[in-house]
């Protein structure tokens, strides 16, 4: 082989070599693009982008002063999934929305009601369903105490007066943290977990109306037409977000 035609040859290959090395990296570079645009596609969303929000989310929650730590971690894994329901649940817990109720004793219905129907014998405390909250679910659900249904009966007469009442038992007092727009059922189901099974049954929850206070001694009313049989158990209980705060089931009797 002449010299010039060896010249030609070595040239040849140094271009071909060039063109691979530049083939090379274009297929690289547009390797990438393709996959940048196939991650921020629609069809990887779903995929892949919840793990970024959830955690931009959770950063973006701010917990408020009278916010205790433990609690503050519960509202962040709440807002990761619920955000809208994570800043009621942090307004309700504000302490200007806390407060205690204090009703009167089952003892002191009894005289009130026996001045009302002019008997000289105290009217008989006889309490017809009892039970006692569940332990907590987490540091936001979290009811504690003691529930019964209480029936006043006049001296050979039956019910006068009939209601529910939240206790701690002797001395102490019903405790939950406070949510928004919270309720008080008596649901059919023995012992709910799901808002499907609070709601459960033929004739469904009966609603007993706001719970008035977050704490303390609470009396509510309860239609004298009202078979307590009928019902399980009593839950507090967040209509507007579907979230149980608490459980009582109650004891066979």
């Amino acid at each position: 082989m002449s010299s010039q035609s060896h010249s030609h040859h070595m040239t040849d290959l140094r271009v071909t070599s060039a063109m691979k090395r530049y083939t090379n990296w274009t297929l690289i570079i547009i390797g990438a693009v393709l996959a940048l645009l196939a991650l921020s596609s629609r069809a990887w969303i779903p995929v892949v982008q919840p793990y970024w929000v959830e955690e931009e989310t959770v950063d973006d929650f701010a917990c408020a002063s009278y916010v205790t730590s433990e609690d503050c971690e519960a509202l962040r894994g709440i807002h990761a999934q619920n955000p809208e329901y994570a800043e009621a649940q942090l307004q309700a817990m504000a302490p200007e929305n806390t407060f205690e109720v204090i009703d009167l004793e089952p003892s002191e219905i009894a005289t009130r009601m026996r001045q009302t129907i002019g008997s000289s014998d105290d009217p008989d405390i006889i309490t017809i369903r009892n039970g006692v909250f569940n332990p907590p679910r987490n540091p936001i659900h979290n009811a504690t105490g003691e529930v019964r249904i209480i029936q006043i009966v006049a001296s050979g007469q039956e019910a006068v007066e009939t209601f529910v009442r939240l206790d701690g038992g002797t001395d102490e007092s019903f405790q939950v943290t406070n949510g928004p727009n919270l309720h008080v059922y008596l649901s059919q189901h023995p012992d709910p977990t799901t808002p499907e099974e609070v709601m459960s049954g033929d004739r469904g929850p009966l609603d007993l109306g706001p719970l008035r206070g977050n704490s303390g001694r609470q009396n509510y009313e309860l239609s004298l037409d009202i078979d307590p049989s009928l019902y399980g158990s009593l839950v507090i209980y967040c209509p507007e977000f579907d979230q149980i705060y608490g459980v009582a089931p109650f004891i066979e009797q």
